[in-house]
């Protein structure tokens, strides 16, 4: 039966691979938005940089098809990708929604 050891007991593998994916998520999130934070302030393209966030969430989905059968520590590394489309995708949406309606007074209408 699935989730259960050999002994028959349960497994609790999922527990910490479930948790580790969520922290390495988040803890990739946050850097990336303070990278994402600093390169717009140098003078980056915001669209560049968007797009750099929403193409790495095709590479994790091909990389998990591809890696489904490897281990938990290469399903785990994927993670990292969805951490980098989630750092500039929060960075970065606001940013672009406020160049495109600069000056029209609609920043609320469009950001909800």
């Amino acid at each position: 039966m699935a989730g259960e050891n050999e002994d028959g007991s349960i497994s609790r593998s999922a527990i910490p691979l479930t948790s580790g994916a969520v922290v390495a998520a988040q803890v990739t999130m946050a850097i990336i938005t303070i990278i994402g934070d600093k390169l717009t302030k140098q003078g980056f393209k915001r669209k560049p940089l968007l797009m750099i966030g929403l193409c790495s969430l095709p590479i994790r989905c091909l990389l998990i098809m591809l890696w489904q059968n490897e281990g938990e520590a290469y399903l785990l590394s994927t993670q990292l990708l969805d951490g980098v489309g989630a750092g500039f995708h929060a960075l970065l949406v606001p940013y672009l929604i406020a160049d495109i309606t600069f000056g029209t007074g609609r920043f609320n209408v469009v950001s909800e």
